[in-house]
Order: structure tokens, then C-alpha cells, then sequence
């Protein structure tokens, strides 16, 4: 066994150290809020360690809350937003006219000198899972839908590439990175799906898209993408990537729903009593009243 000088094992304990002191005192001005001495911290760090991963997240977040505003705000609306908000009623008629609520508006120039340091990180350490998220988090908060699909693209790709070899804050390897990574990415389409727009529809058909080519035996991407079908009541077109889903993963009773209500709505009732019936067998997570009331429709 080949034995490491005591003096290079006090110069590793000290650098880890002197990393640890600088990402605790980070942490600790940012809690404070002192950016001023944060700012003072950050050069500091820099110019010693011009490539620690913590040092350029550290930026980032610094960058984040000089571009970050928030504030009450009282809209004339008839839908409520999202988030916590208190309705504002007329005091004549008691009617709903309005909400208040908290909004959060960004700087386009502090946020973009700040995703400029998570660039420079993903270019050194395209495994940092964390910094992949905290990026496609930043633009999906911007509302960036486009650019948001591209960076979940990206990480998708570069998760191929790796063999979902993952690593997290600190370089603390993930577990099982492929079912972290493919698990967790459904919040950003979820959102997307919630948005509704054209723009967010667009955006989880680019990012499938890519993750249908990269992990062709997982049925995720196929039920996102014809779900992006049939909430533009494309139902032939949604078709296929149910029945594609089905064959990857043929117990998965949320697909086979899927298929039973395009194959009902298109008005083939022999598919759709087949599947239907299919899903007799999850009664502990389908509910078989409304399995029931389907057949019975067909009849």
C-alpha cells in the first residue's frame, strides 16, 4: 500500500477546511443578508479557488437575490393566482373583484450575470445534478419556457452521457441516478402541463422529444407527450405514444385510463371496453365505480 506524506494529508485537511469556511461563511452573510460583505467574500473566494463548484453556485445565488424583488400586490381578477393569496370582496355585494397576493419580479440583468456562473459550473461539472435543477428552476420562475426546455434537454442528454452517474451538493453521489433524475423532471412538465399555453405545450414536446431518443425503454416521455396531444384534443395523434408507453411499462393503469378514453371519445368501443376491463384489475388505485360506469356506457 503506498503511504501518503503526513504533510500532504495536513495540506488536503486544510484545503477541505478552508472550502468548508468559505461555503459555511457563504451561507451564514447570505442569511444575514449582507451582500456587501458577501460580494467582498465572493472575490475573496474566487481568486483562490476560481473553479470550486460552490464558490460559482455561491454567485449565482448572490446574483438571484439582487435581481429578486417581492411584493403585496392587489389585482383586479376573477380567477384566483397561484400561491397564497386573499380575496377582495365588494362590500356591497360581497362578490369576489379581486386578490391580493405576494409577486416576485426579476432583474433580466442580475439573474442573466447569475445563470452565467451555473453555466460556467455545468461546462467544469456537467454531473452536478444540483446545478442542472437550480438552472432549469431559475428559468422556469422567469417564466423562460423555451429556455427552460432547452436546459431540461441538456441535462437529459448530458444523463445519457454519464450513464445517470449523478452527483449532488458537495459532490455527494446520488443513488440510483436514472430513477432520481427521470422521477424528478416530471415537476418541470407538470408545471408546463399546468400552464396550459401554447408556448409551455411546445416546450414539453421538445424536451420528450429528447427524452424519448435518450431513454428509449422508459414510458415517461411517451405519456407526456400525448398528454400534450390531448390537451389540444389531438386524440389520434396521442395514440401511438399511449400504445408505446403501454408496451414499456403494460401495468401501468395510468396509461391504460389514457387509452381507454381516447379509444371511448373516438368511438372505437371494442378497444375501449378491452381496456377498460383491463383495469378491473387495480382496484386499489383506480376507482371501479367510474370503471364500471364506463362499461356500462358501452353497452
Amino acid at each position: 500500500m503506498k503511504h501518503v506524506p503526513l504533510c500532504c494529508v495536513a495540506l488536503l485537511c486544510l484545503v477541505s477546511s478552508l472550502h468548508a469556511d468559505d461555503k459555511s461563511h457563504y451561507l451564514k452573510l447570505l442569511d444575514n443578508q449582507s451582500f456587501e460583505e458577501l460580494e467582498l467574500h465572493l472575490h475573496d473566494w474566487e481568486s483562490r479557488n476560481p473553479d470550486d463548484p460552490e464558490m460559482l453556485i455561491a454567485w449565482f445565488n448572490y446574483y438571484l437575490n439582487m435581481g429578486r424583488t417581492s411584493g403585496m400586490v392587489m389585482e383586479k381578477r376573477d380567477d384566483q393566482p397561484a400561491g397564497s393569496s386573499m380575496a377582495i370582496s365588494d362590500p356591497d355585494t360581497g362578490d369576489v373583484i379581486g386578490y391580493m397576493y405576494e409577486q416576485t419580479e426579476y432583474d433580466p440583468e442580475m439573474v442573466g450575470r447569475g445563470i452565467s456562473y451555473l453555466n460556467r459550473a455545468l461546462e467544469l461539472y456537467p454531473d452536478r445534478l444540483d446545478i442542472h435543477f437550480g438552472k432549469i428552476k431559475t428559468l422556469e420562475d422567469l417564466g423562460d419556457y423555451q429556455a427552460e426546455s432547452r436546459a431540461l434537454q441538456h441535462a437529459i442528454e448530458v444523463s445519457s452521457d454519464i450513464a445517470n452517474q449523478w452527483f449532488w451538493s458537495d459532490y455527494e453521489a446520488l443513488e440510483d441516478g436514472k430513477a432520481f433524475f427521470i422521477g424528478n423532471i416530471q415537476d418541470y412538465y407538470s408545471h408546463w402541463f399546468n400552464d396550459g399555453g401554447d408556448t409551455a405545450i411546445d416546450a414539453i414536446r421538445s424536451a420528450a422529444e429528447t427524452q424519448m431518443k435518450e431513454f428509449p425503454g422508459h414510458p415517461y416521455a411517451y405519456n407526456n407527450m400525448a398528454l400534450s396531444h390531448l390537451v389540444k384534443n389531438e386524440l389520434e395523434a396521442a395514440l401511438p405514444y399511449l400504445l408505446e408507453a403501454e408496451t414499456l411499462s403494460p401495468e401501468d393503469y395510468i396509461v391504460i385510463n389514457n387509452i381507454a378514453r381516447v379509444y371511448y371519445t373516438l368511438g372505437d368501443s371494442e378497444s375501449a371496453r378491452r381496456y377498460f376491463l383491463r383495469l378491473r384489475d387495480f382496484p386499489d388505485s383506480i376507482n371501479q365505480d367510474y370503471v364500471e360506469r364506463a362499461l356500462e356506457s358501452l353497452e
